[in-house]
């Protein structure tokens, strides 16, 4: 596979985003009903199970740069 300085590049960007996440930043704090909490805990189920069938589906075509193989 050849690789480019973009892929690294994006590889980089998906890295910084990722820390970037890891820091709790309290800039406002919104209050949410109950149902909305539980909603939103099911779509993260969902997207989490739609995540796993996609990497169990890619086997070793699975690569975190962007240029296919």
């Amino acid at each position: 596979m050849n690789l480019k300085t973009k892929d690294f590049f994006y590889v980089g960007i998906q890295l910084m985003l990722f820390v970037v996440y890891l820091f709790n930043v309290n800039l406002f704090i919104l209050k949410t009903p109950y149902v909305i909490s539980i909603i939103g805990l099911l779509l993260i189920i969902a997207g989490f199970s739609i995540l796993l069938l996609a990497v169990l589906q890619l086997n070793k075509n699975h690569s975190p740069f962007p240029t296919p193989k």
